[in-house]
């Protein structure tokens, strides 16, 4: 098994498309799932900012993980500053929901690992 990187969300729909347009439910008899989530990560000496990412992924139909990994922004306990970190984690969010309802593609929590 080997981990696929996308640089963007663009790049993501377009594989799930090519994977995916042509209902894969018929096969499997399952929906095909997407995991989203949100993760911040420490900064080093800098104990009350925080890096917030995007994190999808997904495992193909050949069983390689697809992953999507972006900066969104830090987090400073500050409202104002924070809100367009957030605002830029959503929209990703958003995007990417939208596509995989196109495609019958579930969306779940989490972040899968590589085993």
């Amino acid at each position: 098994m080997a981990t696929v990187s996308v640089s963007s969300e663009n790049e993501l729909i377009e594989e799930l498309r090519r994977d995916y347009a042509d209902a894969p439910i018929k096969v499997s008899g399952k929906r095909p799932i997407i995991r989203i989530s949100g993760l911040m990560r420490p900064i080093p000496n800098a104990v009350a900012i925080r890096r917030y990412y995007f994190v999808a992924t997904m495992k193909d139909p050949r069983g390689d993980i697809l992953r999507l990994e972006r900066y969104c922004g830090d987090v400073w306990d500050i409202e104002e500053q924070d809100k367009l970190t957030y605002d830029k984690l959503d929209k990703l969010r958003k995007n990417i929901e939208e596509a995989c309802e196109k495609l019958f593609i579930e969306v779940r929590g989490g972040v899968i690992e590589e085993e």
